[in-house]
């Protein structure tokens, strides 16, 4: 079964059999996914810089929520549109905090 994954893993990654990696075998759909939880990723480990990317990853929960609704993976897309919900929550709470503090509001 192992064996079968790694396969499989590796078709996707690879080219028409010539062991090189390429992205022919990824979908627009499959890409816009990745991008997403790339993106989310990205915005996570930077929130602590600024308030906005406590809104970018906002919206990049919003956009894997979109990419789980058009791949018909409804309990994804209602966690990550969930997610998106709460980081847009801790965007407005830590910009009226920032705002009471006299913290510039581009820091």
């Amino acid at each position: 079964m192992r064996l079968l994954v790694l396969d499989a893993m590796v078709r996707l990654f690879t080219g028409p059999g010539d062991g090189h990696a390429s992205l022919d075998g990824v979908d627009p759909l499959t890409a816009f996914g990745f991008a997403s939880v790339g993106a989310m990723l990205a915005c996570y480990a930077l929130e602590e810089r600024s308030a906005y990317f406590v809104l970018g990853f906002a919206l990049a929960c919003w956009a894997a929520a979109a990419y789980g609704w058009l791949t018909g993976a409804w309990p994804f897309t209602v966690v990550e549109a969930i997610w998106g919900l709460v980081a847009l929550r801790r965007f407005v709470r830590r910009r009226a905090a920032g705002r009471s503090q006299g913290v510039l509001p581009l820091r």
